[in-house]
């Protein structure tokens, strides 16, 4: 996946479909579509609830820490590793609520499936994908120009894995 950020050309003639650099050929395009990828908004709830047990276990261990005379160093270490765990789920649960819903441009031809661009404007991507339709149905006259605001460009598949906190897996550019 190759990550772009900023306006995206995209171009229709009579014979061929430009989005940014890549160049489909309308007689090979097979379907236009959009998808729709929503960010996991359970993992909100998630963060919240291991933010609040995180500080009711360290209330909790706060007290009891203090009931048995511990050095204030030891008191002061504790407190400042749970509230460390508290602001991190708090953090993440900001993050995962700001993300947007994300709209993908998808082209099918004969050969392979890509993602062509990915926007956070769903009107955009639905008209793109009905200037296109139209585009394969009646090929228009003039060429079409128009200037996106894209988020991502992703060029084919791409499969991520986690593994020993190293990134493995393969891209697959559906070629």
């Amino acid at each position: 996946m190759t990550e772009h950020s900023g306006v995206t050309q995209i171009r229709v003639n009579r014979a061929t479909l430009w989005i940014g650099g890549d160049v489909y050929q309308l007689s090979s395009i097979a379907r236009v579509r959009s998808l729709v990828s929503e960010p996991d908004r359970r993992g909100i709830g998630r963060a919240i609830a291991r933010a609040g047990g995180w500080f009711a276990g360290g209330v909790l261990l706060l007290c009891c820490a203090g009931q048995m005379e511990l050095p204030v160093f030891a008191l002061v270490l504790v407190a400042a590793a749970v509230l460390g765990l508290i602001a991190y789920h708090v953090w993440r649960a900001i993050r995962l609520a700001r993300q947007a819903t994300q709209y993908a441009l998808v082209v099918e031809t004969n050969g392979a499936t890509s993602a062509a661009l990915v926007s956070t404007d769903r009107a955009m991507v639905e008209g793109l994908v009905n200037l296109i339709a139209n585009a394969l149905e009646n090929p228009p006259t003039r060429e079409i120009v128009q200037n996106i605001d894209n988020r991502k460009l992703v060029f084919g598949d791409e499969i991520n894995m986690m593994g020993g906190g190293v990134q493995i897996g393969k891209v697959a550019r559906g070629d």
